[in-house]
């Protein structure tokens, strides 16, 4: 069986309480972890979706930053589409 590919478009991440020289290593860690969590999670097989607007709710930062910050983001996400 081929699976298809997961094709994600995020047009806006907003994030507030963030340093802003973090933006880049988080948006990297966004792209990837969803890369991994999303092909690992049964989505390749899932019918085509079109999301207008997903709310993943809140992420605590505590200590992390950037690559931490942006793994967070992404299970959010996951999380989300689960719902």
């Amino acid at each position: 069986m081929t699976r298809r590919p997961i094709r994600v478009h995020i047009g806006e991440l907003v994030l507030h309480g963030f340093d802003p020289l973090d933006r880049h290593s988080i948006g990297d860690a966004v792209r990837g972890e969803l890369a991994d969590v999303l092909g690992a999670g049964g989505f390749a097989d899932a019918p085509a979706m079109r999301i207008p607007r997903l709310r993943a709710g809140t992420v605590r930062a505590g200590s992390r930053r950037g690559e931490g910050i942006g793994t967070e983001v992404a299970r959010a996400v996951q999380g989300a589409f689960r719902k």
